[in-house]
């Protein structure tokens, strides 16, 4: 089924984070659930459904369980020539240091910019494994990048676009299970970096009276493995175009959400935000819905379906908590195909969106992600 192709996506996420863990040491999160430092979880199973009583009906079932799949062998990740790609743009940027901070030995982070007392790197990135096995390249992709100081002082982290001082980076705290036992006896700070867009930036990293300087090359986020592997499964994905008479709410992404390396497609609505890993779906196939925000109580999710046809949809909510952010995890079913208008709501927040959903044969068979020939319903 789709559905289990789709979760052993999510599961690459839950193993880094177990990976990281193992190699930096630390970390934990809050006993609702076991998101990883990423904020991700096992998605939960559909456990129960009542009937549709009429043409619009939705469900909540309860008791929501975690499923856990296999990953099929992965594409290995050619690290991009990032030197080339900044010297053909005319970006002279910063060289690492020859070393590593003293008595450091982390994989997670192999490549250090300064010296002294002053130490900043990114954590590298590896895609396409099941278990994001860690390369030895530092890489600054656009979207949000985890990165590590170590200094006597808590560091701040500022920076802008070269040539465009209005476009600056955001840094905030990271989580501590990013950080680990890198060099136990200094003090070591995580950072997560946010770049709103790509090219040729300009950092500043300040630790008391110490400044340190360097230019990078940020890399498209659409180059980024995990994005560009989201971005080609949904395109073969897709049977078909929807239909005119089904005006589509656009989703924004993919990209990331208030987590490294966490790429997904959103939709901001009125105090709530909807995320999804792929938003193509199917008849009778389970998908996923993650909403995010402090809300006490799951989300209600319900359904109306166009035309006369009539049909249910049905939704199970689990809640979880991760070390970067929390929410509500559900797993959404439609009945039938066709042109669906749907609401999340939860008290005074809500999200509301028009989606197509294909007929069940159309759906990729196993763990492919190809969609089936098929037509439209009559």
């Amino acid at each position: 089924m789709r559905s289990i192709f789709q979760l052993a996506r999510w599961l690459a996420v839950v193993l880094l984070s177990m990976l990281l863990l193992a190699a930096c040491g630390g970390g934990g999160s809050s006993p609702k659930a076991s998101p990883s430092s990423q904020g991700f979880i096992p998605a939960p199973a559909q456990t129960s459904s009542t009937k549709p009583t009429s043409k619009t009906t939705a469900t909540t079932a309860t008791s929501p369980t975690s499923v856990f799949v296999a990953q099929p062998t992965p594409t290995p990740f050619a690290t991009p020539n990032v030197a080339a790609s900044a010297q053909a743009n005319g970006c002279a940027i910063t060289p690492f240091a020859k070393s590593s901070p003293p008595q450091v030995q982390a994989a997670l982070y192999p490549q250090w910019y300064g010296s002294g007392n002053l130490w900043f790197a990114p954590a590298s990135y590896a895609a396409g494994s099941a278990l994001r096995q860690l390369s030895n390249a530092s890489i600054w992709f656009q979207g949000i990048v985890p990165a590590i100081a170590l200094a006597t002082q808590a560091p701040k982290v500022t920076g802008h676009l070269k040539g465009d001082p209005a476009t600056t980076l955001t840094a905030t705290p990271a989580s501590a299970s990013l950080v680990g036992a890198v060099r136990p006896q200094e003090p070591q700070h995580g950072i997560n970096i946010s770049f709103p867009k790509p090219g040729c930036w300009q950092l500043s990293v300040a630790s008391g009276s110490q400044t340190l300087n360097v230019t990078i090359w940020v890399i498209p986020i659409a180059q980024r493995p995990d994005v560009a592997n989201l971005l080609a499964t949904r395109k073969s994905e897709t049977p078909y175009p929807p239909p005119a008479s089904c005006p589509v709410t656009a989703w924004n992404g993919p990209a990331d959400h208030g987590a490294p390396y966490s790429a997904d497609y959103q939709i901001a609505g009125q105090g709530m935000n909807l995320d999804t890993q792929m938003p193509v779906y199917f008849a009778t196939q389970s998908d996923l819905f993650v909403v995010y925000g402090n809300f006490p109580n799951q989300p209600n999710l319900t359904g109306q379906l166009s035309g006369n046809s009539t049909g249910v949809v049905r939704s199970s909510w689990v809640e979880y908590a991760g070390q970067d952010r929390s929410g509500w995890r559900g797993t959404i079913l439609f009945s039938t195909p066709g042109c669906w208008k749907v609401s999340v709501t939860e008290g005074s927040a809500k999200v509301d969106l028009t989606l197509y959903i294909y007929p069940a044969d159309c759906a990729p068979p196993g763990n492919s992600t190809k969609a089936l020939p098929c037509k439209p319903p009559a």
